[in-house]
């Protein structure tokens, strides 16, 4: 590191300061780190220490590779203290690191009406660097009042369509079109002091103002605020942090958080107001007008919902139905989809259902053994292509039929473990490690939920009370977390009425309910370790709901969101949405939804549908339609099973016909590239 001499600036132009670092080239500060992750636009975050909770930085990632930080702090007698440093993202042989070539302190400006930014003094106190791990770990080397250190550095906030997430967005949290307000702020007559506001994932703002106090000292404060009577900010309790101290004596139990006011802020893309009113005399109340002084590199302002097709391109693969393989058997029907694209489905066959395969070196279906196997229960393939489960046919009289799963090496076998004398197959693990279902005894009458892992075997699922019952249909890769459904007699005794429950570590079902109270209807899907879980509609049918019929998602920081609507849907029928199966993440939702079809078989069909929380949901009919490929030569087009990574999707369903002509089945995959953005 090179020598830093402390330098004053008997200016008050801080944001001159700021933008002169945006637009000039800057001196590299160097470092032995060995974290090597590239800078995106979702480092612009607020960072901190867990050890050192009450001091921290806000960075912001600007375009041209420009960046701007702030170290919140104290000094050495536990005052507020703040530094501000403009630089630039570099690359080295060690990856891509933020430089700040220099870190300034600011005083003398007089806080509300008396501020003068000619008052403003600027003291050249230091230099950092920062480098990431990932997208929630790194580290800040720093050499500021003598001082040189290292600080591991963990993301502390998540800043609204910022970046570090899929390209899908992230279930649960939207980005809203006001997520582009996010950067720093200030009053042109107030330059030497201003605010850093951030948006944040899950809907609520933070900011900081750093200021000064009456007698020229600085002060810091923060607070974390939400949207309220449109399209104002409030921020109901301004804390203004002191009482620990700068570098090794720091300690976080000197931390006390004192309440300082209230402010409320009402921003534009380019300009807005602020008013506050502190409970200290000689802060008061006032106001400011705003212009912004710094755009993070994302997102816009104002943001706009991307398109689906901006973010992939999307292949076109239509999947023969016939067998070449001499087996004897046409029309597969097929269900499930690997990886690599190896496909799993069922075809009848003299003697009965069998699994069948197709491998996209081979380019044809075979059949996977003699075991007859439940057209009406799942079969699936692991997203590694080496695992198959099924669950045997129904037998009359005796036989018991189980889950069975299918490998190159061994064929089916049955699965160990069992505890039911019949055990139906529901739903599969992502990786293939849990399974669950519902299972009865040879002499007691009723259906009971159970769930199935490597390490446990088969145990049935927690009960409320001396209530048995329940059908959960799919389950987190460990087994601790599975989702379903319970029935229980409605207003008409000949139709239950079905809501989604959840199963946590083998405690009693919770039920699954909207904001407005609704319970959920069908539970359907969810990702690796259902944190994200989908289904279908409410229990109850109530077309006054303003999600009538949707399809819905749960996210356990979130609660529960819906999917959105389509034109064409037909909501009179029970399930106008049929969420069928998710991506490992969750980001990314693929199902079916109901539309009337005149001249079809049953003038009423199927198309399918995809989910993301950054496009919203896509009619795949119309996509395919506005990109002019594939066709639209479908009776019934069902979205039934994504790859782990989201980058295949396998169409099903038949092809249009007379009424008197047999169905024949179809199958597509819909590949989807990454566009570079």
């Amino acid at each position: 590191m090179r020598e830093m001499t402390p330098a004053t600036y008997n200016t008050g132009m801080l944001t001159v300061l700021i933008v002169r670092w945006l637009l000039t080239g800057l001196v590299v500060l160097g470092s032995t780190s060995s974290v090597a992750h590239a800078v995106e636009s979702g480092h612009s975050a607020i960072w901190y220490d867990p050890d050192r909770s009450g001091e921290g930085w806000v960075l912001e990632i600007l375009e041209e590779n420009r960046a701007v930080a702030y170290w919140y702090t104290y000094d050495d007698e536990g005052n507020q203290r703040w530094l501000v440093g403009a630089g630039q993202v570099f690359e080295d042989e060690d990856g891509t690191h933020v430089n700040l070539p220099e870190l300034f302190v600011a005083s003398g400006g007089q806080f509300g009406a008396q501020f003068d930014p000619d008052d403003v003094v600027l003291e050249l106190v230091g230099k950092a660097a920062f480098r990431f791990k990932n997208c929630n770990e790194g580290l800040v080397d720093f050499e500021a009042f003598g001082t040189t250190g290292q600080t591991p550095l963990t993301r502390l906030t998540r800043t609204m369509g910022a970046g570090c997430s899929t390209r899908n967005g992230i279930p649960g949290q939207p980005v809203e079109p006001y997520a582009g307000e996010s950067g720093s702020w200030f009053d042109l007559t107030h330059s030497g002091e201003g605010f850093t506001l951030h948006w944040l994932a899950n809907g609520l703002a933070v900011v900081y103002w750093f200021t000064y106090d009456e007698e020229g000292n600085q002060v810091w404060l923060f607070g974390v605020g939400e949207e309220r009577g449109g399209e104002i900010i409030f921020f109901d309790d301004l804390l203004r942090p002191q009482g620990a101290r700068f570098g090794e004596a720091f300690d976080p139990a000197d931390v006390e958080l004192v309440p300082w006011g209230q402010m409320s802020m009402a921003l534009g893309c380019d300009d807005g107001t602020m008013s506050y009113a502190s409970t200290f005399p000689e802060f008061g109340f006032g106001g400011q007008n705003l212009s912004r002084l710094t755009q993070l590199l994302k997102p816009q302002c104002p943001y706009e919902k991307p398109v689906f097709t901006d973010l992939y391109d999307v292949t076109w693969t239509e999947i023969p139905i016939e067998s070449d393989a001499g087996d004897g058997f046409t029309n597969p029907e097929a269900q499930s989809i690997a990886d690599d694209g190896t496909i799993v489905g069922f075809v009848w066959v003299p003697g009965g259902t069998r699994g069948v395969m197709w491998r996209p070196e081979l380019g044809e279906w075979v059949l996977m053994g003699e075991l007859v196997i439940a057209s009406g229960a799942p079969i699936r393939i692991s997203p590694d292509a080496t695992t198959v489960i099924a669950n045997e046919q129904i037998v009359a009289g005796d036989v018991p039929y189980l889950p069975a799963t299918w490998q190159d090496t061994a064929g089916w076998e049955v699965l160990p473990d069992t505890i039911f004398f019949k055990q139906l197959l529901n739903g599969v693990s992502e990786s293939h490690t849990a399974v669950v279902g519902t299972g009865s005894e040879r002499s007691v009458p009723g259906s009971y939920p159970w769930v199935w892992t490597s390490d446990k075997g088969t145990r049935e699922l927690a009960k409320n009370g001396t209530i048995r019952g329940g059908s959960p249909v799919a389950v987190s890769n460990d087994g601790s977390r599975v989702l379903g459904y319970r029935p229980r007699r409605g207003a008409n005794p000949i139709t239950p009425e079905f809501f989604a429950v959840i199963w946590e570590n083998d405690e009693d079902p919770i039920t699954l309910r909207d904001e407005y109270g609704a319970e959920l209807g069908l539970s359907r899907t969810c990702n690796a370790d259902c944190s994200v879980t989908t289904g279908s509609n409410q229990t109850l049918f109530l077309p006054q709901h303003p999600s009538f019929g949707q399809a819905w998602y749960w996210t356990e920081f979130a609660g529960v969101r819906y999917m959105g609507s389509l034109p064409g849907a037909i909501l009179s029928v029970s399930f106008p949405y049929i969420p069928s199966d998710t991506t490992a993440d969750g980001t990314l939702v693929v199902g079916s939804y109901a539309i009337q079809e005149p001249g079809t078989t049953n003038q009423l069909s199927s198309r399918a549908f995809i989910w993301t929380e950054a496009a919203g949901i896509v009619s795949v009919s119309t996509m395919l339609e506005e990109l002019g490929i594939g066709d639209d030569d479908w009776d019934d087009m069902f979205g039934l099973s994504v790859t782990s990574d989201g980058r295949k999707i396998l169409l099903t369903g038949m092809r249009s016909n007379f009424f008197y002509e047999p169905l024949e089945r179809r199958a597509v995959v819909l590949e989807l590239t990454p566009i570079e953005q």
